[in-house]
């Protein structure tokens, strides 16, 4: 992505609170200081298409708000011999656009993922640590 295009991108970008308020995962959350509170510990992560967000096995720590663009998440299928190899087949287990959340028990434990998670479309998302 070019410089610029990204510069572009960046300027268009609405408002943690907004991306929260029409979250499903906290759009009924009536507490509108929480919320404020919230949006004041996202930090936006830009991603380009083909991007690994979250690899197999990585330690997922934060929660990923989907704001543009769109992620799938690939399971591979163990072989007979119950073995995962580079050859695996692999199985579409989640798609992520707009308003999607993902790594909610991020939050509470860190865990090594059991998924890749890669991006489909150029796009961003808001991120919440579980520091935070």
């Amino acid at each position: 992505m070019s410089q610029l295009k990204l510069r572009a991108l960046q300027s268009l970008k609405p408002e943690p609170l907004a991306s929260l308020q029409t979250s499903p995962m906290f759009r009924a959350m009536n507490d509108r200081s929480a919320l404020e509170r919230l949006a004041e510990l996202v930090w936006a992560r830009d991603f380009i298409a083909g991007e690994i967000l979250i690899d197999v096995g990585e330690i997922q720590t934060s929660l990923l708000i989907f704001v543009e663009g769109s992620a799938v998440g690939v399971r591979s299928q163990a072989g007979a011999n119950g073995v995962i190899t580079p050859f695996s087949q692999t199985q579409r287990v989640l798609v992520c656009d707009p308003g999607t959340t993902y790594g909610e028990a991020a939050l509470i434990d860190a865990n090594p993922s059991d998924l890749t998670l890669s991006a489909e479309t150029d796009g961003f998302c808001w991120c919440l640590d579980a520091q935070a």
